[in-house]
């Protein structure tokens, strides 16, 4: 009889989106026969974060912690355990320098990277950072034999040899959205004609008050959602939300961490998803409301571009001004969803990269090394 192969899946932090990627994987290691070993920053059980997204995972896993700063410890944690398939690194940026640097590792990796692209807003400082990470992920599969993989929008149907798609998922109803739409309606004595939303992490880099002030600027009746955690003070949001408020459009705040149900229903519920990111990156929340069929509104990265030219008419992209989001909201708003557009598959795609790896372990006393990938 076989003995039950260990899939190790390491998380650095313990923010809602990567505890969702490591419940991803753990799902489908177990799917595939294997037990999941969960190592994670010290930190992450007593988090709502954890309770969110690992509360009720199978009997199967198992969760040990470490300080998720420190690469040594990672490595003496591992040293102690037994495992014979790569460590699934989900969020790896942070781990790509450690792999090549530090001490081997008892085996071999499979590490996402999450952004790819500089964020750096001069074109020659982008490029030049953009090629230094190009060679960083090369020097890591090459030197150490691990496998690098970079994080695409979900949109994608044809991937690239290292691309990995953002895994969208959806876990509320169209009645699940009804009722939290009928919530909002309660509020107010006159309900908005529409909801649209900004919804995840609440910070600088959603743009609120590009947002409000797009939605300032319109004759429609639409109401406001902004529903996450806030990575500001609570009254820098209500400064970015001033031009909406002054205006008269109706705001429901659902502040704090979010189960994933409720924050699926929210997206059910909403006329139209509002992203608009300054930064470049996949969007979670563009591929859960792609599968909810309600329409996305993206403003100003180019990654969010490259989705909504891939969405079939379900994601519309305009600059990163109030006048380029305002004219998408009128015109999404007043036309039919589109009937077409991709079915995503990502979360199959993203696990089947991600657990794909078959390597032997190696011992310490092995140079790991010009070892080959399989």
């Amino acid at each position: 009889m076989s003995r039950t192969q260990t899939q190790v899946i390491v998380s650095q932090g313990y923010q809602g989106h990567r505890l969702m990627y490591v419940r991803l994987l753990a799902d489908a290691a177990i799917t595939r026969g294997r037990r999941p070993l969960l190592v994670l920053d010290h930190a992450a059980p007593d988090s709502a974060e954890f309770a969110t997204h690992l509360g009720g995972l199978d009997r199967s896993a198992r969760v040990i912690t470490f300080d998720g700063h420190r690469s040594n410890e990672l490595w003496r944690v591992l040293q102690n355990e037994e495992w014979d398939l790569p460590i699934v690194f989900p969020e790896g940026d942070a781990w790509l320098r450690p792999l090549l640097t530090s001490r081997p590792l008892p085996g071999k990796a499979t590490v996402l990277v999450m952004r790819p692209e500089s964020q750096s807003a001069g074109l020659l400082m982008r490029a030049a950072q953009n090629a230094a990470k190009r060679v960083l992920r090369q020097a890591v599969r090459v030197l150490r034999g691990h496998a690098v993989f970079t994080l695409t929008g979900a949109m994608r149907t044809s991937l690239g040899r290292y691309e990995v798609p953002d895994p969208g998922t959806m876990s509320a109803s169209p009645s699940d959205g009804a009722r939290a739409r009928d919530s909002w309606n309660r509020g107010f004595s006159a309900a908005p004609a529409f909801w649209i939303g900004v919804i995840g992490g609440i910070g600088p880099r959603k743009n609120l008050d590009v947002v409000a002030e797009a939605v300032s600027s319109l004759t429609v009746n639409i109401g406001l959602v902004i529903a996450g955690q806030a990575e500001v003070e609570e009254s820098i949001i209500e400064q970015w939300l001033a031009p909406a408020a002054e205006h008269g459009a109706p705001i429901v705040r659902l502040a704090g961490t979010l189960g994933e149900h409720d924050f699926d229903s929210i997206i059910r519920g909403l006329d139209c998803v509002v992203v608009a990111h300054s930064n470049e990156g996949p969007s979670g929340i563009l591929a859960k409301a792609v599968m909810a069929h309600t329409v996305v509104v993206a403003a100003g990265a180019q990654s969010l571009k490259r989705d909504a030219e891939f969405s079939g008419g379900k994601v519309v992209w305009s600059e990163l001004t109030p006048d380029g989001i305002a004219s998408s909201l009128t015109s999404v708003l007043h036309s039919a969803p589109p009937e077409g557009g991709p079915n995503l598959d990502s979360q199959q795609m993203f696990a089947d990269r991600l657990l794909s790896g078959r390597r032997r372990r190696v011992s310490w006393s092995e140079k790991t090394v010009g070892l080959s990938e399989a």
